[in-house]
This record gives structure tokens, C-alpha cells and sequence, in this order.
């Protein structure tokens, strides 16, 4: 023997510490990771070089490559140009111009790190090296129209332009102009590098500019080598705006940096223009401008740029002449991040793993997973793993791109390793509750790996719902706890729950019911698919408790209908062999209670039909080589598609040489043997398969003997108890195998296999049956057969006896009987007749003589003796225990029977009120005599005092083994009567006493009645409402609270509290005011008494009455149709501005020169979303507005919009002369059209003489700019007659008046020009004109204001005769007369001279003041305006706030400044307007609106206590005037230091309760009162009263 070596504790020390450190290691390594990313892009100049980092960490420590991001083949050193150093940087060293290489300075390089556990790569890294280049900048001019924007850019080559970028801009001048944060400038430098110029004047165009820019990466500054200039020009009449843009334009920035959106445009009158943004419902909004988002001239500027500007912007650009719209893209890009959640996560084989990456940036174009660095296909964020096996361990990488970028994020799957299957360490019972409580099952599991608890309900998983919540979480030890919690359990939730632990190695399961008192209800039933042949076995899932019993039905019959058919009591129900004819369909599981209650459930049964295959054989006889066999393969029934194989002592069989299988249509294979060999010998096996499953058939291929007896059975009797030895022998080749059968009735036929599962019963090898211990059931027909599967085998048929004295089936019994009825006791003996029986009572003999109620009798039934003992008319005497007992040769037996006498119980006793409350009561009582039948249930009956037990008591009912209750659902403050019945089997007992008790008072049960809510105006609401029912109200109702919010939101309600008026049935009401315009409003009302708060009425919707739109029409457009015609077309407001129902449309239209006249003004009104407006000017300029009105009245009108109508034919010139100039010419001079109808293309003049036709005219076409012809070379002393016409592109007008004259040789002087007006501006030059003809050359006298005409420095006649004055002042205004002269004749004209300028500042004065209003007088000035006044602007500032300002019409002469500030000082001022600009200020005017601040109430008239309360009168304030905002209304009980806030939103209307507070407690109130003149404080101390109404002590 030897000994086992002893290990020192230092050696064992050592041991543990090695084994400890290689455990350590092992688990402190991790995988590769990418520590420190190199950047996305490294730009460099070759005169720096660079250097790109990878920092990577992991354990082991990897190695670090760099590789071609676009085939992954690792890079090397290249001479001078790149190296690859240790430490995984790859760097990049200067290098001459002459040396750049594109494939190694130009290219796209990734990182890659790799150790045992994987590889992982870092993000792309787009390198790009800068070799010094030539390049010039250009400053390019610019053409502008005076008074408008100009935007000057610098032209950088396009090869240089990432790199290089505008620093300032020079003017010829020297002054130097930078970007700036600054927009009020004349300059600014836009953050893309352009240099924007505002209302570019006459002097802009002497400066020339260059731009400067700087090299990022070398910091070389450039100055342009050409200077930009702005081309000036004046304009010329008046044009639509035009954008160089025509398609839409892109522009892409980077997050937190600035961005110009362009919409260059030229127009005269210089345009407006607007930005909007498109939304994601392709509606645009105007871009909200402010810090961030400026707009200077047409260029909007967005600095620090967010992804969420992102999206398409459009620029819309018009004047009084026509509109023009840009289109630009804007992408801000920000920079890519990614992260994938678990970073490490170790897990079992066969269980799933998720790897989710969550990234950040924009935009991002594609997601891409890489495993251990090489790609696979999978473009989600999530990566799940249904079940990991060794290979899918390693790193997984995230990479998400777009076209400039790229991130990355790394993770790390590894394996787990033991293995526990999981084991339920703790579960729950079965439970019976009420409904109502919450119900929590709980379980607990373990095992490795960590197992997932679920939950099933009657076999169907159970997930979380807004009453069942699964929680699960994990124990320090491992376990995994798991809670299903009911809420509020229901009678539905009545099942057998079950949980399930499992695991990727194993599950484990635990069930037990939850029942839940009330009706029968049956959850619904899932389809089931079941295969023919198969046993189906169904549950009915049945919730209610109790439940007397659960029948199945099919087609209206109750199941069972066949043999086949098992229905169980518990609800589950076996269908043997089912089949599709008759068992297919729907079938209805019906549950019943004690009552009569009934649930009914549906379930459909799909009968798929399996293969069915037809025996095979080979045939009878035995097989030799050289032989044929053939065996056919037929399948007699099954669905299709059918696969058919064979197999060979359970192998797979082929077609070989010797073996053959063919296929004959869908149901039948033949398979042939030929020759037949040696080792075709042994078992063939035709299988058949479908999706219901397979059948299959064998056949063997052998040489047989038919079996033969050796020792053939014969009938046996055997005793009682001993052991029985059945012989049956047989022989044949091959060995016939032996079975023992026996009948399954009285009779021969029917056998059956003995059960095998009977350890007293065997049969042994060579055929021998033996029973131990025989027994009367063993007593039957045997069949015993031998088979070796040639012939028919043999068989035999004995009977075997068995001899046993008498016997009971039932050796003891309980037996009821209700008093005062018959009974009658039975027991019935088998054995071996002839048998006696006789009948004791408590083992006392039964003697019918002295017992004449007592009758014995007895029969024979079959082969057992049955005797009877009735008795009548029992009593309780006759509870005993009677035995019958019987005896034959070989033995006697007994049996007992218990006879209970049953009667009612007795009236239970001493009914006691153990505890009550508003609503229940708690009883108990003394149990009573049960009459020898088990009290099943105790009946509580109860009644409200007034009523009668017989019409209106209500029961409950009580379990039997219980003596106390609580009786539930009743009213409070109600006075009932209360009574205990008990209930057996028998019957019931008599009521106990009746007890009388009244419930406590509670909160009100019921909401109040009637609730309507109808629109009092725009922003109010009338609240109407009755109390609740009398019995609902549970006490004294006190008051309500009335609650209200947007019926769109889910707010909570604003409450504000009504008093309760004593007047029964009297309607209460409510008006709530300040409310938004035809908006919906939900309200609801409850009531409160003294205990608390009732439950609210359903809510009532209702809106306010209709305002006006708030917005005008949208996109409103107008289209010329003819020369007085324009079609008018736009959308309505925008639905949640309307405030109402549009009712129709009004059409504002006008000529544009005198839109600022109201009078001026047409309107349309229409019903439709688009009129035609008929019978306007020709050629003529029109502005148009549109609003939309709804019956609360007219809404906002729209900007306005300008369309032109076209041209048409001229009207015919005015005041046509002429004048002889000579003996044989005439000068004839006219004025322009009245209505020129379009653009003047020509005048013609026509002339003729005197009696000549209108066709012999003599036609002159001339310009447009002349309104003079000379007609020479005319005959002399002649008469000569002429007319003029003007034209158009449209064609030629009507002709003018005629004009006769005759030539003389005498040329008196006159003048050709007409009398005219003339209309100057203020400061320009005006030419007053006087063409003069005569022989001699006339004298010419102008006289200025009735005085002649002096020349001076600012007036001068010029050689034509006309008088030119330069910068003209008001005071020119005026007559101006030429007076011509000479020998011959004189002539005069006359001119007025008319100045526009400014108007001059009008007149304001106070009207009136209200708490919130000012109304001020408007007087024009005294001094009379040339120029017509468009309006007035009125300017207001509150002494605190910033100035508002509001325009108003001309013919405005008073206007009422509304919404102001109650009790507020403003300062008022009015300046007017007309088309030369905005006149000069008036004076300020100085004044106040009505009103002061709120005054504090006294404590008796603002504040009531009770016991749990305290209600706010808010009405007892003073508003001073000025309408109460709101009221901020905080409390504490006296001894507390902080104040509790109850509302700082409370509405100043009504009352406002402080609920659920302490009785008898002092408690302090701070309230304060805001109005629009400021706020009032007030404190009170005050005390809630005692639960009786008392006071509380001080």
C-alpha cells in the first residue's frame, strides 16, 4: 500500500498564486482597439510633411499596419517620400515639388490593428499633399442699379480653392474692410468671402477694390490682381426684379460655421425680399431672423450653422412692378461619431448576441459592419447573433460614411463557457382571490447560463400590458427573480399560470392556478392544425370562480357524440385518432356556474391528413440467389406533396446495379431486387412523408419455416391469490416469437397486450405467461400466438378461471339521506356462488321484526348477489354505520356504509358590527348547528331601512367555513338593516336578528348632471350644470370644481370652484373667460363636500365663437389676362389661424400709383379660392389684396401683389396746333393720349388739302419721343387740313381732332407748346418748355408768380425759349406764363408748377383714456401738401418698454390704441407719409391709461374655513381698476418654516378651495393679486375647524 505525498503550505501557497495570476491574464485580455483615431482628412504642404497617428490598445499587445483603404493591401516605406515607423505612425516627410507621387500623396489609407482575440481598422484617412502652384485672383465688377444692392465677388482657381480663402477687401482708398459680427454697415464681408455693398449711390462708382485672401496651409496672402468696380446705372422708368439665377443652386457647410445664402436681384424701385423654409410637408414658413439668422439686403446669413437649418429656402424677390423667386439647398454637414453598445459582451454557444450602433453626424449616407476587418453583408444599425457559435467570436466594427467622412466603433464578442440547466428554487401556490386587489405571483431561478424567467397564461405567453407588468432582475448569487404583477385583478385573469426558466442547456416549468371569484368568461383560442390519426388535446381556458361545470359542443350537440370523444370535467378535451370528415372544425367550450352564468368560447380544428402507406411484400415464399423480388410502395392517402424513400436495415437505399428504385406517379415507388444476393437479406422499409408526417411499411427478404407447437396451452383454473404458470412453446425457422393476448371482455375476441407496466404479470422467453398472486380480474379468455412472420403463424384460445370467496368492490362509503325521507342502503358481493348476506346497524344485527321501517331484499345480477336495506322516513336516530356482509365456501367479506341524516341549520346567533365605514360594514356571528351537512355558504342580506326584505333586499354570499364578512357597495351616510341566513345541502336556515347600522359619510360618489358648455363670445364660455343624484352625494355637497383645458392637449385642468346653491334642482354655471378665439375646450365638473372631492363628469367639448383669420391667404397670384382683365387666384389661410369657418373671400384691387388711397380701392367678393377681375384700366399697373372673413368678422389682409394688364389700341392725342412757319410750311405739335393704353411705338401725322379726301392724306410716322411735325414744301396760299393718331405694339388709335390752316406768307408769333402741369420733386431740376415759331423770331417775357422773370443762379431761360430751374424748394409752387410777340402777332401759355415733397408733420392730440385704451386726434398740417398723403404712422412707448408702432389710413382723423398696459404712462407721436418719403415727427404727447393696483380685502369677507378646507373668496378683492391677471396663493400650518405653493395660476374668478388640510390646525395664508399696474401682497392666519365643527385652540 503506499501513502499519498503531503504538499507543504508554502508549496500550496505558491500553487494558488500562479493559478490566481494565469486566471488574471486571462481575464484581463481584450481585443484590439483604436485609442486614438487619426483625422478624417490631412491636408499638408510638401515643404512641411506630416504626421498621422494610430494609438491602438489590447492585451495582448497588437501590431499595428497601415493599409489602401480601397483593397486592404498593407503599405510600405517609400524612399524619401513615406515611412511606416514602430510605434504605428505613418509619416510623411517634405519632399520637392518634382517628387509628388499621386499614388502615395494623393490616397485614401486605413490602420489596422490586430492580436489573437481580432483585427480592427481605424476610419479612412484621405491624405492630399500641396505643391506650391501659381495662381492669380481676380476681383470681378459688378453691374448695379442705383439705390440697390451690389455683392462684389473674389475669383479664386478652382484648384486652390480648399485651401485658400478671402481675408478683407481693399478699397482704392486704402480703407480695409473685414469680416465682421456687425451688419449696420454700408460694408460687410459675407463669411464665403464676398463683399456686400447696401443702396449703392452715384459716389460707389468712383471706388475700385481688391480682396486679399491667405493660404491655409502655408499662410501666404495674395492681393488680386485685377480691382473690382460697380457699373453704375440710373433708372430708367420702372422694372421687375431679375435674378442671374436660374436653376436651383446647392450649398453645403460645415456645422458651427457661417453660411450666405444668395438671391442677388435688380429692380427699379429697388425690391423687397423675403426668405422662406420649407418644412417637411413641403409648406414654407418665413425664416424666423435674429442673433443668429440675419438678412442684409437679398442675402440671408446664418452664423454657426446647425443641422437643423438644413433643408430648401426660397427667396422670394418683388416690387410694385413684378416678383422673382431663387431656390437654394442648404446641407450643413457635422462631423461623424459612432458608438456600439455592449462594448464587450461574453456569450454561451447557442444564445443570441445584439450589437447596436448608435451614431451622430450629418449626413450619413450608408451603415457597414466589418468582422475582425473584413466586411460582411449587413446595412442595419443593429447586428443580431440568433445563436453564437465559436466562429462569430472576435471584433465587430460599425462604420457609418458619407461622401466627406467616415467614423468607426469597435466591440468584442466572446464566448462563454459551464454549463447548469436551469432549476426553480421558489414558486407560487395556487391562490383564490376577490377581484379588485393586485395579484403578485413570483419566481425564482437559476443556473449557468443565466436563465430568462417568461410567464404563460393557459399556455399562452404573456408580455407586459397596462394592468400585467413582468419585472426580472438578477440577484447578487445569480438567481434570476421574476414578478408577474396584476393590477386590480379581474375575474378574466382566472387561469393556470405558469412560469418557464430557460436557457440555451435547458428549461424547467412550474404551474398552478390563480382563480378569481365571478363570472364564467373564456379567453379567446388560437386555431389549432392537428394530424390525422393523432390524438388532439385541447384545453378550454375558463376564468370565474367557482365554476359547476365545463361541456364541450360541436355544431350545437354537446360533446361526446363518439367513442372517440373524452371530454373532462376540468375542461380539457381528448379526441382519439382524429379525422378530418368528421373532426375538423370549429368547436365551443361552454363554462356554467352554480347560477346559471355562461361563458362561451370558439375554437377551429384544421385535420391535416398524414401519408397512409399500403403493407409491402416480397411474396410468401423464400428467397435463393438469382431470384427477382420486387416490392410495390403504395400510399393509399396523405397530402401532397409526397416524398417517398426506402431504407435497408435503417440505411438509406440507392439505385445500384442490383437494386433499382422507380418512382410511378406521386403515391407509388417499386422497388427491385434482381438477382436477389446474399446480402439482400433483411429488413426493407418504405417511408412516406408530408408536412402532417409520415407513414412507413416494411417487408423482409428471407428463407422461413413456419412456426409449429412444441407445447400448446389448454384452460387452467386457478385459487384465489396463488401463482399461475401458462405453457406455450412453438419452433420454426426463423424462431417464431410468442405473445400472449387476453379478450378485452366477457366473451372470446377483442384482445389486447397485456400490460406490460404490471410487475405480477410476464411473460418470459420461451413463451411462458405467469401471473403472481392471481387475482378474480385476471380471470378472462387468453390468446396465445407464435409468429415468424411465414403463414399465418399459429394461435390458440383457454380460458382461465379464478375460485375467490366473496368480494366488494367499495370496502367503506359515506351515504346521505335528508330527514323525514326514505333511504335506501346497497351492496352488492362478487365471488363463487352461492352467497349469504345479512346487515348490522353499529354492529348490532339487524332484526326486521322489531324495526318495521327497516326492509332487507336481495337478487342476483350476472354472476354477483345484490341486497338492499331500505329505511322509512328517517330521523337522526338513523345516523350509524351499517355493514353488509357477505360469505360463500371459500371465504367472507364486509363492507361499511355510513348514513348521514341531513337537515337545514339552525338560525345562526349573536350578529355582531365589528367595524364600518362609508361604503362596507364588517359582521361576524356564531356558528349554528349545521344539521350534519356541512354549511356551504352563509348568506348576508341587507336593505336600506325604508325598504321590505321581500322586494328590495340584496344578498351576499359568504363561504361556509367562514363567521365573519364585510358587506361592500353601500351608499355612505345611509342607514341599513342587516340579517345572517345559513344555507347546507338541505337548505335554509331562518334569519338571525336583524341588526341596524349607518355608514360614515363620504366623498361624493356621483358627477353632477346635465353638463353643457355653449360660447358666450370669442374668448368665453357658459359652464351649466345640476347636482348629482341625491344618493350619490355621500353628506352635504359644499361646492364644485370646474375644470377646464385645450381640448387638443393633454394638460391638466384648470379648476376654478363654484359655491353650492341650497335650491333643489336649481342649475349652476360658470363663465370662463379669457380663452382663445373658436378653439375647442374640454370641461369637466365635479362636486365636494365636506370629506373631499367627487369624481368628475365626462368631459364636454365645446368652442368658443368664431374670431377673424389671423394670417391672410397664402400664396396668393395673379395672372393677366387681357388689356382689362386679371385672373386672381390663392389658398386659404393656414387652418389653425382661421378661428373659425371662412365664409368667403374680399378681393382688394386698385391702380398701384393710388393704392395708398382707400377710396381708389374696388372689392370683389367671392366664395371660391380664385376670381377674374373685369372692366380695369388698360396698361395699367394693379395691386391687389385678398383676405378671408368667417362670421366673427374680416380677417388680415395679404401683402400686396402687382399685375399689369396688357397694352392696347391708344386713345387719340389731345390738343393738336398749327402754326405757319413759313410761306410754305406748317408746324403742328400735340400732347400724348390722355390714356396712351400701352407703350407709344409712333405718332403719325397726317395732311391733305383743303376738299381732298382722307385717303389722298400724306401720311409722316415718327417717333414716340416727338410731339412736333414741320410739314414743308406745301403749296402757298393753300388751306391744308391735319390730324394725328398714336400707336402701339398693339396698333394704330384713333384719330385726333382736325386742325385747319392756311398758309400765308405773314408768320405771327406763337407758341406750340400747351398750357401744362407740371409735377416736380422736391430738390431736382425742372424744364419748363415754350417752342415758339414766327417771322421775325418773336420776342419771349416769362413772368414767375405774376412777376417778370429775373435770371438767377438757380432759374435760366434757355435758347429754345423754355426756363430751366434747378433744385427746386416749395416755394417754386405755382404759375409760370411764356407771353411770345411780333409784328405779326403774340400768344401766351401758362404752366403750374406743382412740388412733391414730404408732408409736413401733422397734428396729434388726446381724445380719450381707458384702463387699456388711448384714443388720439389726427389733424392734418395746416400747411397744404402738394403731394397727396398716403397715411400716418402712430408711434407708442410705454415708460418701461420698448416703442410699437401702427400705421393707419389718411382719412384716419381719430385712432384708439387698444391692449395697452392698465394704469401705465405712454409717450405718443404721428409722423405721415406719402410716395417722396415720411415727413417730419409731430411732438410727443405725454399721458396715462386708467387703473392702479389690485387693494387687499379684509380676512372675515376673503376667507372661509372648514374642517378639511379652506375655501378663497377672490371676489372680495379690489382691481383697482385694472382687470385681475392672476392670484399666486401659498399656505403653511403656523409652526412650518417653508411655504407650500397651491397654485400660481389661479383665475381671478369665483372661489379657489385649499383642499385636504388637517382639522383643527392653524395655518398661514400669503396671497398676492396681480393686475397690469402691478401686485398687492396680503398675509392671513387662520384655523380649520375640528372634525365636529368646532374651533381650534389657540
Amino acid at each position: 500500500m503506499g501513502t499519498t505525498p503531503m504538499v507543504s503550505p508554502t508549496r500550496l501557497l505558491q500553487l494558488l498564486l500562479v493559478a490566481l495570476a494565469i486566471r488574471t491574464a486571462v481575464c484581463n485580455e481584450s481585443g484590439p482597439v483604436i485609442a486614438e483615431e487619426p483625422d478624417n482628412r490631412v491636408d499638408f504642404s510638401n515643404s512641411t510633411g506630416a504626421n498621422i497617428h494610430c494609438s491602438v490598445r489590447g492585451h495582448p499587445k497588437p501590431s499595428v499596419v497601415w493599409v489602401r483603404a480601397e483593397d486592404g493591401t498593407a503599405i510600405g516605406d517609400v524612399p524619401g517620400l513615406r515611412r511606416v515607423l514602430a510605434n504605428g505612425t505613418l509619416m510623411f516627410p517634405p519632399f520637392r515639388a518634382k517628387d509628388y507621387r499621386q499614388e502615395v500623396h494623393a490616397q485614401v489609407y486605413r490602420c489596422q490593428a490586430s492580436n489573437p482575440h481580432g483585427s480592427v481598422h481605424s476610419r479612412d484617412v484621405h491624405v492630399r499633399a500641396v505643391v506650391p502652384q501659381s495662381y492669380l485672383l481676380e476681383a470681378e465688377s459688378e453691374n448695379v442699379i442705383r439705390g440697390n444692392s451690389a455683392i462684389l465677388k473674389c475669383k479664386i482657381p478652382s484648384f486652390v480653392a480648399d485651401f485658400v480663402s478671402v481675408q478683407a477687401w481693399v478699397d482704392s482708398e486704402g480703407v480695409n474692410y473685414y469680416p465682421s459680427r456687425s451688419y449696420d454697415g454700408k460694408y460687410l464681408v459675407l463669411p464665403s468671402g464676398e463683399l456686400h455693398i447696401k443702396s449703392v449711390s452715384s459716389e460707389d462708382g468712383f471706388k475700385s477694390y481688391k480682396c486679399r485672401t491667405v493660404h491655409r496651409l502655408t499662410q501666404e496672402t495674395r492681393l488680386s490682381a485685377t480691382a473690382g468696380r460697380l457699373v453704375i446705372s440710373d433708372p430708367v422708368g420702372s422694372s421687375a426684379p431679375k435674378t442671374p439665377v436660374d436653376d436651383l443652386t446647392r450649398t453645403v457647410v460645415g456645422v458651427r460655421h457661417s453660411v450666405s445664402l444668395f438671391c442677388p436681384a435688380q429692380a427699379s424701385p429697388p425690391p423687397q425680399t423675403r426668405w422662406f423654409k420649407f418644412n417637411e410637408n413641403s409648406r414654407k414658413a418665413p425664416v424666423e431672423l435674429g442673433e443668429r439668422i440675419k438678412q442684409v439686403g437679398g442675402t440671408l446669413i446664418i452664423r454657426e450653422a446647425k443641422v437643423e437649418d438644413s433643408g430648401k429656402y426660397l427667396c422670394v424677390v418683388n416690387n410694385s412692378v413684378g416678383g422673382e423667386s431663387v431656390e437654394t439647398v442648404l446641407t450643413v454637414t457635422a462631423p461623424l461619431s459612432a458608438q456600439v453598445e455592449p462594448k464587450v459582451q461574453t456569450v454561451e454557444f447557442g444564445r443570441p448576441a445584439t450589437f447596436t450602433c448608435t451614431y451622430r453626424g450629418n449626413p450619413v449616407k450608408s451603415v457597414s459592419w466589418l468582422k475582425d476587418g473584413a466586411p460582411f453583408d449587413h446595412k442595419e444599425a443593429v447586428l443580431h447573433i440568433n445563436s453564437v457559435g465559436r466562429e462569430d467570436k472576435g471584433m465587430y466594427q460599425c462604420f457609418v460614411r458619407n461622401d466627406q467622412e467616415s467614423a468607426q466603433a469597435t466591440a468584442e464578442l466572446k464566448l462563454g463557457g459551464r454549463f447548469e440547466p436551469p432549476q426553480l428554487t421558489y414558486t407560487f401556490d395556487t391562490s383564490t382571490p376577490q377581484p379588485g386587489p393586485s395579484v403578485y405571483l413570483k419566481c425564482v431561478a437559476a443556473g449557468n447560463p443565466t436563465p430568462e424567467i417568461t410567464w404563460e397564461l393557459d399556455g399562452t405567453r404573456l408580455s407586459n400590458s397596462e394592468r400585467m407588468q413582468v419585472g426580472q432582475y438578477v440577484t447578487v448569487n445569480g438567481e434570476v427573480v421574476s414578478h408577474l404583477n396584476i393590477s386590480g385583478v379581474l375575474t378574466n385573469d382566472g387561469g393556470q399560470y405558469a412560469c418557464v426558466a430557460s436557457s440555451t442547456v435547458g428549461s424547467v416549468k412550474h404551474a398552478a392556478r390563480l382563480n378569481v371569484y365571478g363570472l364564467p368568461y373564456i379567453r379567446p383560442m388560437d386555431k389549432v392544425a392537428v394530424v390525422a390519426g393523432q390524438n388532439m388535446i385541447v384545453h378550454c381556458p375558463v376564468a370565474g370562480y367557482p365554476i359547476d361545470s365545463i361541456v364541450w359542443e360541436k355544431n350545437g350537440r354537446m360533446l361526446p357524440i363518439n367513442r372517440r370523444q373524452h371530454p373532462h370535467d376540468n375542461g380539457t378535451l381528448l379526441i382519439e385518432a382524429v379525422e378530418r370528415s368528421s373532426d375538423q372544425g370549429r368547436y365551443t367550450c361552454v363554462a356554467r356556474n352554480s347560477q346559471g352564468y355562461t361563458a362561451r368560447g370558439d375554437l377551429d380544428v384544421q385535420v391535416m391528413e398524414p401519408p397512409q402507406t399500403l403493407p409491402i411484400e416480397f411474396g410468401s415464399e423464400a428467397f435463393y440467389e438469382g431470384d427477382l423480388a420486387q416490392a410495390n410502395c403504395r400510399v393509399r392517402k396523405g397530402d401532397l406533396p409526397l416524398i417517398i424513400t426506402w431504407l435497408f436495415n435503417g440505411v438509406a437505399l440507392a439505385s445500384e446495379a442490383d437494386t433499382q428504385i422507380i418512382a410511378v406517379g406521386a403515391r407509388t415507388s417499386i422497388l427491385t431486387l434482381d438477382p436477389v444476393r446474399g446480402h439482400h437479406q433483411g429488413t426493407y422499409v418504405c417511408i412516406a412523408q408530408n408536412g402532417a408526417g409520415q407513414s412507413e411499411a416494411q417487408a423482409s427478404v428471407i428463407v422461413n419455416v413456419p412456426p409449429r407447437w412444441i407445447v400448446e396451452p389448454t384452460d387452467k383454473a386457478f385459487a384465489l391469490g396463488s401463482d399461475a404458470r401458462l405453457e406455450c412453446k412453438a419452433d420454426g425457422f426463423p424462431r417464431p416469437s410468442l405473445g400472449w393476448k387476453k379478450a378485452a371482455g366477457t366473451t372470446p375476441g377483442d384482445y389486447r397486450d397485456l400490460a406490460v407496466s404490471n410487475p405480477n404479470v410476464k411473460v418470459t422467453d420461451d413463451g411462458t405467461l405467469q401471473i403472481v398472486n392471481i387475482q378474480k380480474s385476471h380471470e378472462g379468455y387468453y390468446l396465445c400466438e407464435a409468429n415468424n412472420g411465414i403463414g399465418a403463424g399459429l394461435s390458440t384460445v383457454i380460458y382461465v378461471r379464478v375460485q375467490a370467496p366473496p368480494q366488494f368492490k367499495i370496502q367503506y362509503r359515506n351515504q346521505t339521506a335528508s330527514r323525514r325521507e326514505d333511504a335506501v342502503l346497497e351492496c352488492e358481493a362478487e365471488g363463487e356462488t352461492p352467497i349469504g348476506i345479512l346487515w348490522s346497524k353499529s354492529k348490532h344485527s339487524i332484526d326486521q321484526a322489531k324495526e318495521p321501517r327497516y326492509t332487507i331484499r336481495e337478487e342476483m345480477r350476472g354472476g354477483s348477489v345484490h341486497s338492499s336495506l331500505s329505511i322509512k322516513t328517517t330521523d337522526r336516530s338513523d345516523s350509524a354505520v351499517y355493514t353488509c356482509v357477505a360469505t360463500n365456501a371459500f371465504g367472507s367479506a364486509d363492507t361499511n356504509i355510513n348514513l348521514i341524516i341531513q337537515e337545514r341549520p339552525e338560525q345562526p346567533s349573536s350578529l355582531k358590527v365589528l367595524d364600518k365605514s362609508g361604503r362596507s360594514v364588517e359582521l361576524s356571528w356564531t356558528r349554528p348547528y349545521d344539521g350534519n351537512s356541512p354549511i356551504t355558504r352563509y348568506i348576508v342580506e341587507y336593505k336600506l331601512s325604508r325598504r321590505n326584505w321581500e322586494t328590495d333586499g340584496e344578498r351576499m354570499m359568504v363561504p361556509g367555513e367562514q363567521n365573519m364578512a364585510a358587506v361592500l357597495d353601500l351608499r355612505p351616510a345611509t342607514t341599513y338593516h342587516l340579517r345572517i341566513v345559513a344555507r347546507n345541502e338541505i337548505g335554509d336556515s331562518e334569519p338571525s336578528d336583524t341588526v341596524t347600522i349607518i355608514t360614515a359619510e363620504e366623498a361624493p360618489s356621483g358627477p353632477p348632471r346635465d353638463l353643457k358648455v355653449s360660447a358666450v363670445d370669442q374668448t368665453s364660455l357658459r359652464v351649466t350644470w345640476k347636482p348629482p343624484l341625491k344618493e350619490e352625494w355621500n353628506g352635504d355637497i359644499q361646492g364644485y370644481q370646474v375644470g377646464y383645458r385645450l381640448a387638443s392637449s393633454n394638460n391638466s385642468y384648470v379648476f376654478e370652484t363654484v359655491e353650492f346653491s341650497k335650491e333643489m334642482g336649481k342649475e349652476h354655471h360658470l363663465v370662463i373667460s379669457k380663452l382663445n378665439v373658436y378653439t375647442e375646450y374640454a370641461a369637466v365638473v365635479s362636486a365636494f363636500n365636506k370629506i373631499g372631492q367627487g369624481p368628475k363628469t365626462e368631459e364636454f367639448l365645446a368652442y368658443t365663437a368664431e374670431g377673424t383669420p389671423q394670417q391672410p391667404p397664402q400664396d396668393v397670384t395673379c395672372t393677366t389676362l387681357t388689356s382689362q382683365t386679371i385672373r386672381v387666384s390663392w389658398s386659404s389661410p393656414p387652418l389653425e389661424t382661421v378661428q373659425g369657418v371662412i365664409k368667403g373671400y374680399k378681393v382688394f384691387y386698385g391702380p398701384s400709383d393710388v393704392w395708398y388711397d382707400e377710396e381708389s380701392k374696388d372689392i370683389k367678393i367671392t366664395s371660391s379660392t380664385e376670381t377674374h377681375l373685369h372692366g380695369l384700366q388698360k396698361y395699367t399697373n394693379y395691386s391687389l389684396q385678398v383676405l378671408a372673413h368667417t362670421s366673427g368678422g374680416e380677417g388680415v389682409r395679404s401683402q400686396p401683389i402687382h399685375c399689369q394688364t396688357d397694352q392696347d389700341i391708344p386713345e387719340a392725342p389731345t390738343s393738336v396746333k398749327a402754326l405757319v412757319m413759313s410761306a410754305d410750311s406748317i408746324l403742328v405739335s400735340w400732347l400724348p393720349p390722355e390714356r396712351p393704353n400701352g407703350i407709344i411705338t409712333q405718332y403719325t401725322v397726317y395732311y391733305k388739302e383743303h376738299g381732298k379726301s382722307d385717303s389722298e392724306a400724306t401720311p409722316q410716322k415718327l417717333l414716340p419721343s416727338q410731339l412736333s411735325y414741320e410739314a414743308s414744301g406745301l403749296k402757298r396760299r393753300d388751306a391744308y387740313v391735319f390730324w394725328v393718331t398714336a400707336s402701339t405694339t398693339v396698333g394704330e388709335g384713333e384719330m385726333s381732332d382736325l386742325v385747319h390752316l392756311k398758309l400765308s406768307n405773314k408768320v405771327p408769333a406763337k407758341i406750340a407748346s400747351f398750357d401744362e402741369e407740371y409735377l416736380a420733386t422736391y430738390k431736382e431740376d425742372v424744364k419748363l418748355l415754350c417752342q415758339v415759331v414766327g417771322l421775325p423770331t418773336p420776342d419771349i417775357r416769362w413772368t414767375v408768380h405774376g412777376e417778370p422773370f429775373t435770371a438767377n443762379d438757380r432759374m435760366r431761360l434757355l435758347a429754345e425759349g423754355s426756363l430751366l430751374i434747378r433744385q427746386v424748394p416749395r416755394d417754386d409752387a405755382g404759375e409760370y406764363t411764356c407771353h411770345v410777340e411780333n409784328p405779326y402777332g403774340q400768344d401766351t401759355i401758362t404752366h403750374k408748377l406743382l412740388i412733391q415733397a414730404p408732408p409736413h408733420p401733422p397734428e396729434i392730440s388726446l381724445q380719450s383714456t381707458t384702463t387699456n385704451s388711448i384714443e388720439v386726434k389726427l389733424k392734418p398740417s395746416v400747411i397744404d401738401d402738394t403731394t397727396p398723403i398716403h397715411g400716418y404712422t402712430i408711434y407708442y412707448k410705454p415708460e418701461f418698454s420698448n416703442e410699437e408702432s401702427v400705421q393707419v389710413p389718411a382719412s384716419t382723423r381719430t385712432y384708439t390704441l387698444e391692449s395697452l398696459w392698465c394704469g401705465s404712462q405712454y409717450q405718443i407721436y404721428a409722423s405721415a407719409y406719402n410716395k417722396i418719403g415720411t415727413g417730419e415727427s409731430s411732438e410727443v404727447l405725454n399721458t396715462r391709461t386708467k387703473g392702479k393696483k389690485p387693494e387687499v380685502p379684509e380676512v372675515h369677507r376673503f376667507v372661509e374655513v372648514s374642517s378639511s378646507s379652506i375655501t378663497l373668496h377672490l371676489n372680495a378683492w379690489q382691481d383697482g381698476g385694472c382687470p385681475m391677471n392672476y392670484f399666486v396663493v401659498e399656505y403653511k400650518p403656523r409652526h412650518q418654516n417653508e411655504w407650500i405653493m397651491a397654485s400660481n395660476q389661479v383665475k381671478p374668478t369665483g372661489n379657489y378651495a385649499i383642499m385636504e388640510l388637517t382639522p383643527a390646525t392653524w395655518y398661514n395664508l400669503r396671497i398676492s393679486a396681480h393686475n397690469n399696474a402691478g401686485s398687492s401682497v396680503a398675509e392671513y392666519e387662520c384655523a380649520t375647524l375640528t372634525v365636529t365643527g368646532g374651533g381650534a385652540s389657540f
